[in-house]
Order: C-alpha cells, then structure tokens, then sequence
C-alpha cells in the first residue's frame, strides 16, 4: 500500500509540465494508460483525500474503457454524482462522459439536468466533448 501510495504521488506531481495554460510537454508524449493501472486500486481506501487526487489523475487520461481502470473508477464516479458536495458532482461529469457504460452515461444524463447551474454546464460541455471524441 505505501508503495501505491508513494506512485501516486510522484504521478501527480509529474501532472505539472502538462498543466494547462503553459504545458511544457504536449498530450503525445503522456503516458498510455496502463502506467496507471497500479493506482486504480487505491480508489477503493477510504481517504477522501487520496480519491480526489487520483479523480485528477484519471480526469486527465484520454479514456477510461481500460477494464483495468473501469472496476475501480466506476463505482466511485456514479458515488460522486449524486454527492451532496457540489464540486464534486461538477467534477465527474468529464469523467463519466469518457466510459463507455451504461450506468455511467445515465448519471451523466441526471447532472445535466441538475439543481445546480454549475454542475448542469459542466455536464452538457462533458457531453458535447464526448460527441466529438
């Protein structure tokens, strides 16, 4: 677990020279997808903390059909859809859009349509983003 947990964070703090506005790398030289895997399990730990830093981490991956990734990062994406925490109902909607799975498109469906104007824009561009992919 301390080895996950220490993966994490020099991952996320490997984020910086692709942060927007003034990248230092571009998207072609990210990493694929399976560099990640090892993280996906820790979704499952019970700090909020850890979860809202790999949400981050897998909020910037080009998809998220990879089963790999999938098992663990479903469940905690429809639970934060339908979180009493604004931000993080605004947060997932990119997430959901990217998968490919039924359960997933249907709570992005409910944020569209959500109380909160914020959650409700963040949806629709998530949305229409996936459209284009």
């Amino acid at each position: 677990m301390r080895e996950q947990e220490a993966f994490l964070h020099l991952i996320f703090q490997c984020f910086w020279p692709f942060r927007f506005p003034y990248p230092a790398y571009s998207w072609e030289a990210f990493p694929t997808n399976e560099v990640f895997y090892p993280l996906a399990p820790l979704l499952e730990q019970p700090d909020s903390d850890m979860q809202d830093t790999l949400m981050s981490i897998f909020a910037e991956l080009p998809t998220l059909d990879d089963a790999d990734i999938l098992e663990h990062l479903l469940p905690v994406t429809l639970q934060w859809s339908q979180h009493t925490d604004v931000e993080r109902r605004r947060r997932v909607a990119s997430l959901l859009a990217r998968m490919n799975m039924g359960s997933a498109q249907e709570a992005l469906g409910r944020l569209q349509v959500d109380t909160d104007p914020l959650v409700r824009e963040s949806a629709k561009s998530a949305a229409v983003y996936a459209r284009r992919a």
